[in-house]
C-alpha cells in the first residue's frame, strides 16, 4: 500500500483533473480501488430547506440501479444529521454482517433509509464523509463495496485525507455548472430581447421598411460600432427616435442613455451641465455636481442640436471624442469615461464651419457615421401609416371606443401638403382634429385644418420635387401622385395615368394599393378645399 502522502497527491491530481465532476470521480475510483475497496461511489448535496437530498453524480457497477436524482428526506434524518455533526462526527463507516452497538445501529438505520431510497442493495458495505466549504456542511461523499472484508479504520483514515480536495472540487464544479447554465439562459434571453427590441424599434419607427428603409439599414450597420454618429435632418423628422434606436440596438443597451438638448441650455451653464463642476467653481456652486457625460459613462449620450454648442464647449467636446476624458468646471482631476456619442442637427454644419461658427476638427470627429433623415414630403408613402399610428395612440389617450375614420379626400389633402414641420406637425394636426371632433361631438370622418399659407401657392413641382437621398419608393409614390394630378385622378383610358406611365391599369391599381396612395377622380392638387 502506498504511503498516505503519495496516496493524497495521486488522488488529488485526479480529483482536480476536470471540472466535469463525474469524469474526475471516475479517475479517482480507478486509482483508489487498489488502496481502498470500492465498487462504486456517489456524491450528494443536502437541501434542508426543501428536505431534499440531491445525488449530483454516481459511479455504480454494471446492473446497479442509477442513484442520480433527488429524493425527499424524512425530518428525523435532518435531526440525526444535526446531532451527528454536533458530536464532531466527520466520517461514518458501516460494514454489513458485523454486529453494532446501539449507537452504531442508529447510524446504520438512518443511512440505510437514504440508500434504500436510491435502491442500493443492503449487502454493500459503506463508508462516507461529510463535505465542507468554509466550515459549512453542504454534502456527503459515499463509497461502497461488496467485498466481504468491508472497510477498516485504515481505509477511513485514507479517505479522510481527501475531504478538502473533494469538497473544493465538488463546490467548484457545481458553481461552474451553474455559470454554464446561467450563461445559456442569458444567451437565450439576450437573443429573445434582441428580437423583441428590434421588433419594438420597427413598430415604433414608422416607415422602417418603406420611406426609411435605407436609413434603418444604416442604423443597423452602425449601431454595434463605437464610432460617433451624426444624424441630420429637418426639425420634426424623428432624430431622437433614431438615436434611441441606435442605443438599444448596440452593446450598450443596458447602460445609460443620456439626452441633451444643446440649444435649450443657457450658454453660461452649458459646460457645467455637460461636464459637471466642483464646489466653489462659480457663484452658487455649493457642492460638486456630476455632468451629463459622467452620467452617460459606459452608455450613450445624445447631443441634440449640436450646432448650438458654444465654441468654448466645442473644445472640451473635442477632447472627450479624442481622449475620452475631461475635467469638471473648476476642477483639476482628469475624469476618464467610456461613452458613445450620437449627435443631431437641423443645420448645415459644413456651412457653419466655413462661417467660423463650428470647429472644423470637431465636425470631422462627429461626422464619422453621417445619417441623413429625409423629410416627410419625401416619404409620402409613409403618411397613411403615420396617421394610423397617431390615431391608435390618441385612441388610448382619449379613451375612444373606436378609431375615427378618414375620408379619401382628407387623405389626399394630407398627402399633398408640404409638411414643413414634418412628423411632429403631422402628429399635432391629427391631435387637433381629434380634439375638435370630440368637442363638437361629431361622429363623422375626421377633417383637417392645414395652414392656408402652406396649402396655397405650392405648385406641383415643389410639392413633389425630387430631392437628394429620396428612397426609390418615395420617388415612385411622388411620380404616381404627380401623374394622377395631371389626369384628374383618371387611371385607365386614353388620357389615364396608366397610359402616361406606360403601365397596365391593373398594375397601376396594385401599386397604388401597395403604397397606400389615396386619391379620387377630379384630383385637384393645387385647389384643395378648406377644412379637410
Amino acid at each position: 500500500m502506498e504511503t498516505s502522502e503519495v496516496f493524497f497527491q495521486n488522488s488529488t491530481n485526479r480529483i482536480v483533473s476536470s471540472l466535469d465532476i463525474t469524469l474526475a470521480m471516475q479517475r479517482l475510483k480507478d486509482y483508489m480501488k487498489d488502496q481502498i475497496p470500492v465498487s462504486g461511489l456517489a456524491i450528494a448535496t443536502f437541501n434542508p430547506n426543501l428536505k431534499m437530498c440531491d445525488v449530483v453524480t454516481s459511479i455504480v457497477p454494471p446492473g446497479f440501479p442509477d442513484m442520480t436524482g433527488s429524493v425527499p428526506i424524512p425530518k428525523q434524518f435532518w435531526t440525526f444529521l444535526k446531532k451527528d455533526l454536533a458530536q464532531g462526527t466527520e466520517l461514518n463507516l458501516i460494514n454489513t454482517g458485523i454486529q453494532f452497538d446501539a449507537e452504531q445501529n442508529q447510524v446504520l438505520n438512518q443511512y440505510q433509509k437514504i440508500l434504500e431510497a436510491f435502491d442500493v442493495p443492503a449487502q454493500y458495505s459503506h463508508m462516507g464523509m461529510y463535505l465542507f466549504i468554509e466550515r459549512k456542511r453542504f454534502g456527503f461523499f459515499l463509497i461502497f463495496t461488496d467485498d466481504e472484508t468491508g472497510y477498516t479504520k485504515d481505509h477511513a483514515k485514507l479517505l479522510s485525507l481527501l475531504r478538502e480536495p473533494i469538497s473544493l472540487t465538488v463546490s467548484n464544479s457545481l458553481h461552474y455548472e451553474k455559470i454554464v447554465y446561467l450563461n445559456s439562459v442569458l444567451k437565450k434571453e439576450n437573443e429573445y430581447l434582441s428580437r423583441k427590441i428590434k421588433k419594438t424599434i420597427n413598430d415604433k419607427i414608422i416607415g422602417h421598411s418603406t420611406g426609411l428603409r435605407d436609413v434603418m439599414q444604416m442604423v443597423t450597420q452602425v449601431a454595434h460600432l463605437k464610432s460617433p454618429v451624426l444624424l441630420s435632418g429637418e426639425t420634426g423628422v424623428g432624430k431622437e427616435v433614431l438615436a434611441n434606436a441606435i442605443h438599444v440596438m448596440s452593446q450598450r443597451k443596458n447602460q445609460p442613455f443620456i439626452k441633451v438638448n444643446c440649444g435649450a441650455i443657457p450658454e453660461f451653464l452649458i459646460e457645467s451641465e455637460l461636464f459637471g463642476h466642483e464646489k466653489g467653481a462659480f457663484t452658487g456652486a455649493d457642492s460638486s455636481r456630476r455632468g451629463r457625460f459622467e452620467r452617460a459613462d459606459k452608455g450613450t449620450i445624445f447631443l441634440d442640436e449640436i450646432g448650438e454648442l458654444p465654441l468654448q464647449a466645442q473644445v472640451k467636446l473635442l477632447r472627450v471624442l479624442q481622449e475620452q476624458e475631461f475635467e469638471r468646471v473648476g476642477g483639476t482631476n482628469v475624469i476618464s469615461i467610456n461613452i458613445r456619442i450620437v449627435s443631431a442637427t437641423n443645420q448645415n454644419l459644413e456651412e457653419m464651419v466655413r462661417a467660423g461658427k463650428f470647429r472644423e476638427d470637431l465636425w470631422f470627429r462627429l461626422n464619422v457615421c453621417p445619417i441623413n433623415i429625409p423629410p416627410l414630403r419625401q416619404r409620402l408613402i409613409d403618411i397613411p401609416a403615420f396617421i394610423k399610428h397617431f390615431l391608435d395612440l390618441k385612441k388610448r389617450e382619449f379613451k375612444l371606443k373606436q378609431v375615427p375614420l378618414i375620408s379619401s379626400k382628407a387623405m389626399e389633402i394630407l398627402q399633398s401638403y408640404h409638411w414643413p414641420g414634418n412628423v411632429r406637425e403631422l402628429g399635432n394636426v391629427v391631435e387637433r382634429s381629434l380634439i375638435r371632433q370630440q368637442i363638437e361631438g361629431l361622429n363623422t370622418p375626421l377633417k383637417f385644418d392645414l395652414p392656408k399659407a402652406e396649402k396655397k401657392g405650392k405648385d406641383c413641382s415643389e410639392v413633389f420635387r425630387y430631392e437628394p437621398r429620396m428612397s426609390l419608393d418615395s420617388v415612385i409614390c411622388a411620380h404616381i401622385l404627380q401623374t394622377l394630378e395631371q389626369t384628374g385622378g383618371k387611371i385607365a383610358g386614353e388620357n389615364g395615368a396608366a397610359k402616361l406611365l406606360d403601365l397596365n391599369p391593373s398594375t397601376l391599381h396594385s401599386r397604388i394599393k401597395k403604397m397606400g396612395i389615396v386619391f379620387s377622380r377630379n384630383f385637384e392638387l393645387n385647389k384643395p378645399q378648406n377644412n379637410y
